[in-house]
């Protein structure tokens, strides 16, 4: 059915494999479906809350990692990611040290160059 591919794509061929199922024992299935009730919700929370509260106190802490930036991330019931806000002061430091280079390079060459129209 996707015989084009092969124009585009002749060294690559489309390998088609199957695997059998394998059974699932009994105690893994108990355990599944204890964490489909109420007790894995209750464990669900509580360890979001732990990690959630270890890493505002390694904030409030001011606690580096290994590259010396500031350990932080929000944290919350179905996402964990990096908290941008130290990442904005840098990302703005760096954009006005950019600017200032930029604006000292065009003046440079102003002065160097008078007559260039640089618009």
């Amino acid at each position: 059915t996707n015989s084009w591919t092969k124009e585009f794509l002749p060294n690559n061929y489309l390998r088609i494999s199957s695997s059998k199922e394998l059974p699932h024992p009994f105690y893994k299935k108990a355990a599944e479906a204890s964490f489909h009730l109420l007790a894995g919700d209750f464990l669900d929370n509580l360890l979001m809350k732990v990690t959630s509260s270890r890493w505002a106190k390694k904030y409030r802490n001011k606690k580096l990692n290994q590259r010396g930036i500031i350990m932080s991330m929000s944290a919350s019931k179905h996402v964990a990611k990096p908290d941008p806000k130290e990442f904005q002061q840098k990302l703005v430091a760096v954009y006005l040290a950019k600017t200032i280079e930029f604006e000292m390079l065009l003046q440079n060459k102003v002065l160097i160059n008078p007559g260039i129209d640089l618009s």
